[in-house]
C-alpha cells in the first residue's frame, strides 16, 4: 500500500481512505467505509476501523506495526499508512509451471522452500493456499524410486484450493526384472519387483487436462533352471515401464546379457523377456505402464534311476517343476483417489486407484 503522511494531529482522507482499502482487498470478510476528501477523521471512526482490523485477522496476518487506538489522541499523537504497516494476505496464492521433465514433485515443498525455484517467497502454514500446478504438454513429472509417488499433494488448511492442469504427464518408477537363476544347481526363478506409485493425494485436489496418469509397472520374474552345465542360463525378467524403466533382470553370467538377459523398460511399455540356454526357462516380459510384470518360465526336471540294462535306455524315476519367478506387480496410480475431482480430464489412468 501506498506510504502517506500527516500534519498536526489530523489523519488526513486520503491517507484513511490508503489504509482502508488495502484491508477490504485482503479478503478478510470486512468492508471498511470510505470517507469523502477532506474529511476529518475522528478517533471514534479510527476505532472502529482498528476493532474490525484486528477481529478479522490472526496474529500471524496482523502486522507487529499494528497501532493501538490510544496512539491517536486529538491534540496529540498521529497515525498514516506508514507507521501502519502492511498486512501479509490471508491466503497463500501462487501458480506454479512444470515445464521441463522433473521427478518426485512434492507440493508442500515446493511452496516452503523458495530456494527450489517454483515460488518467490515462502507460504506460512497457518494460511490457507490457492495454488495451480501446470504440468505442459511433453513433460514428464516422474520418481526416482518405487516407494516414492511422482507428484505428491500433502495436507493443507480447511478452506485451500488446488488445481493440477495436467497437459503432460505424471507417470510411477518401473519396477526391476528378475535376475536370471545359477548354473549348476536346481533353481526356481527370481521374482521381478513392483512398481512405484504416480499421483499421491493427500488434500482435495480439482485435476484438468489432456495429460495421462500411469503406474510404473511390475519387472518380469526370471525363469527356472535345472541342475546342468555351466552353459545352463535361465532368462532374466524385462524390466517394468516408467520414468525411471525398470532394469533387465540379466543372466548369472554378464557375457550372456544382451542375448538372453531381458529388455529395459520404457517411459509406456515393458522390457522383453530373456531367452534361455539349454536346461532353463525364459524371463518374463516387464508390465506396462500400470500393469504387472509377467511371470517367468518354469523348467520341468526329469529325475533318471539308471540306465536299462535291457536296452541302455534312461530309466525315467520322477519329475520335479521347477517353478519361474512371479512378476512384479503394478504400483498404485493414485494413492488417495477420494481427494481427486476430475473436471474435464481426458480419464487416462493407467495402473490401479486406491
Amino acid at each position: 500500500m501506498p506510504s502517506s503522511t500527516t500534519t498536526g494531529s489530523v489523519i488526513r482522507a486520503t491517507d484513511y481512505n490508503s489504509i482502508a482499502s488495502y484491508y477490504n482487498s485482503q479478503e478478510l470478510g470486512i468492508n471498511l467505509p470510505l470517507v469523502a476528501a477532506g474529511q476529518v477523521i475522528t478517533a471514534d471512526l479510527w476505532l472502529s476501523m482498528y476493532n474490525q482490523v484486528y477481529a478479522a485477522t490472526t496474529a500471524q496476518q496482523r502486522p507487529t506495526s499494528l497501532p493501538d487506538p490510544s496512539q491517536f489522541r486529538p491534540g496529540g499523537g498521529v497515525i498514516s499508512a506508514t507507521t501502519w504497516g502492511e498486512c501479509p494476505p490471508a491466503e497463500f496464492k501462487a501458480e506454479i509451471v512444470i515445464s521441463s521433465n522433473t521427478r518426485n514433485f512434492n507440493l508442500y515443498n515446493a511452496i516452503t522452500n523458495p530456494a527450489l525455484g517454483w515460488v518467490s517467497r515462502a507460504w506460512d502454514a497457518s494460511k490457507k493456499v490457492k495454488v495451480t500446478v501446470i504440468v505442459e504438454g511433453g513433460v514428464v513429472v516422474g520418481s526416482n524410486s518405487t516407494s516414492s509417488a511422482a507428484f505428491a499433494v500433502p495436507s493443507f488448511p480447511a478452506g485451500s484450493e488446488i488445481t493440477l492442469i495436467l497437459n503432460g504427464c505424471i507417470v510411477g518408477r518401473g519396477g526391476d526384472g528378475g535376475k536370471g537363476g545359477n548354473p549348476g544347481r536346481n533353481s526356481n526363478g527370481n521374482p521381478g519387483t513392483k512398481g512405484g506409485p504416480a499421483l499421491e493425494l493427500r488434500f482435495p485436489t480439482i485435476i484438468r487436462g489432456p495429460g495421462y496418469i500411469g503406474s510404473g509397472g511390475g519387472g518380469g520374474g526370471s525363469g527356472a533352471i535345472n541342475i546342468g552345465s555351466s552353459i545352463d542360463y535361465a532368462g532374466g525378467g524385462g524390466g517394468g515401464a516408467g520414468d525411471v524403466p525398470g532394469k533387465r533382470g540379466g543372466t548369472t553370467n554378464s557375457r550372456y546379457d544382451d542375448e538372453y538377459g531381458g529388455g529395459n523398460g520404457e517411459l509406456e511399455t515393458g522390457g522383453a523377456g530373456g531367452g534361455h540356454i539349454n536346461k532353463a526357462g525364459d524371463g518374463g516380459a516387464g508390465g506396462n505402464l500400470g500393469c504387472d510384470g509377467e511371470k517367468g518360465g518354469d523348467f520341468l526336471q526329469i529325475i533318471y534311476a539308471g540306465i536299462s540294462i535291457e536296452n541302455d535306455a534312461p530309466v525315467v524315476w520322477g519329475e520335479k517343476l521347477w517353478i519361474g519367478g512371479t512378476g512384479g506387480k503394478a504400483g498404485k496410480a493414485i494413492i488417495g483417489s477420494s481427494n481427486a475431482i476430475f473436471e474435464d480430464f481426458s480419464n487416462d489412468i493407467r495402473g490401479e486407484v486406491a
